[in-house]
């Protein structure tokens, strides 16, 4: 194992509390000897964070404070470090004009910061989360400064309307590999995205760590309890969840229903279970920190997320969620949407319903009620499932792997050897 291998990851605002899997990947690069320091581009404004963020071995780096001078500042902070890389700054003038950026100037300053970064802290590589503006910074830091980069893209950084193609374009073939969540992800990159990129785009699962996310004590269990988990937006499918517990309540059911995590839905949700009457058996519990999600998890029968494609194209790709509801042992109900088809394989670790359809999600979890039997069966073999596919540090091993080749100057057939392993 090398154990100097450092690597510089590049975000818009960390640590976030809806973003777990940055801090769980992160933590588990270090655990494997890798040296990692993160980059925010922006200050967070969550205002609360998982405890494991304490964990960090490194302080966060912040790239910029949005400010009007912000390129002037950076050319007085970082000038020595980064004299070599003003002969490109035009090239990334270039580069941004030619491309619908809000802030081009602000952006150019933050990969100066960047490189200057990687250079005192020697960083190999850069390796971004989002195929958004942050990987956009990775772009221009390499640009200026040949330091090699990598980006995992997620969902609403792929599907959501108005992206434009020639700049993801730019970025993917710049990289040294790139790497999504789901093969479903794939697909869409390669067929609708770029095309023809001779940049490796491989599929590597997001992790969950199967030590916490365990199976708890049956005693514990509810048999009766139904758990969703996820921000309070469109694409997670929250409003289809209400009404089929409405519909749940009307055919006679027993059962309870906890959904934890807070967003802009959050209002409308409430109103809409005080409208059907449903206050006392659905619940609405914000968003909770990890140990507590473990908690809840444990103490249900049935996780759930019934995934929707929003109206401007955003959708999920590997919901963390129903991994984790896997991790503990529960069967999932969900949706045919985005990478969940890879997670749940229908009639065995869990059912997938329509999009959109609170009568068929209303049945699917019904029978999984009134079958604790085959519940428990499912959830077991969810569990395993979990175990092959969606382990944090079996991945978090193939990233490494990764990051060593491109640190080596590994082409792209170095780069696919490594993640076929």
């Amino acid at each position: 194992m090398n154990s100097a291998l450092r690597v510089g990851y590049v975000t818009k605002k960390f640590p976030r509390f809806s973003e777990t899997f940055i801090v769980n990947e992160v933590l588990a690069q270090e655990e494997l000897g890798t040296e990692v320091i993160v980059t925010s581009r922006r200050l967070p404004d969550d205002g609360r964070f998982h405890p494991s963020v304490s964990r960090l071995r490194n302080a966060v780096r912040y790239l910029s404070e949005g400010r009007s001078d912000a390129l002037d500042q950076a050319l007085r902070n970082c000038g020595a470090e980064v004299e070599d890389c003003f002969d490109r700054i035009p090239d990334a003038l270039r580069f941004v004009r030619s491309h619908r950026l809000l802030t081009p100037l602000g952006l150019i300053a933050e990969a100066i910061t960047l490189v200057a970064i990687a250079r005192r802290e020697r960083l190999a590589h850069l390796h971004a989360h989002f195929a958004t503006d942050a990987t956009t910074v990775a772009y221009l830091a390499n640009l200026l400064s040949g330091i090699p980069y990598s980006f995992t893209a997620h969902a609403k950084d792929l599907y959501r309307e108005g992206i434009e193609l020639s700049l993801f374009r730019a970025k993917v073939d710049a990289a040294r590999f790139v790497v999504t969540v789901c093969d479903a992800n794939v697909k869409h990159i390669a067929t609708h995205l770029a095309p023809g990129s001779a940049t490796p785009i491989l599929r590597l699962y997001n992790g969950v760590d199967l030590q916490l996310f365990a199976p708890g004590a049956e005693s514990l269990q509810n048999p009766r309890k139904i758990v969703a988990i996820g921000r309070l937006v469109p694409k997670k499918g929250f409003e289809v969840l209400v009404d089929a517990a409405a519909e749940l309540a009307s055919r006679g059911s027993a059962f309870e229903m906890e959904i934890l995590g807070d967003g802009e839905l959050m209002p409308s949700l409430r109103a809409r279970i005080a409208e059907l009457g449903i206050g006392e058996r659905v619940k609405l519990l914000g968003a909770l920190p990890q140990n507590q999600v473990v908690e809840h998890l444990q103490g249900a029968a049935i996780g759930t997320l019934p995934c929707v494609v929003d109206s401007d194209g955003n959708r999920d790709a590997l919901p963390t969620s129903l991994l984790e509801s896997m991790g503990c042992g529960l069967p999932v109900v969900s949706t045919p949407v985005g990478g969940v088809p890879e997670i749940v394989v229908d009639g065995e670790t869990g059912l997938l319903v329509p999009p959109g359809d609170a009568s068929s999600l209303a049945q699917a979890l019904q029978s999984l009620l009134e079958a604790p039997r085959r519940a428990r069966a499912m959830g077991a073999s969810a569990r395993r499932r979990a175990e092959d596919l969606f382990d944090l540090h079996r991945n978090s091993r193939r990233l490494r792997g990764l990051f060593v080749a491109s640190s080596e100057g590994a082409g792209a057939d170095r780069v696919l050897a490594e993640a076929a392993r």
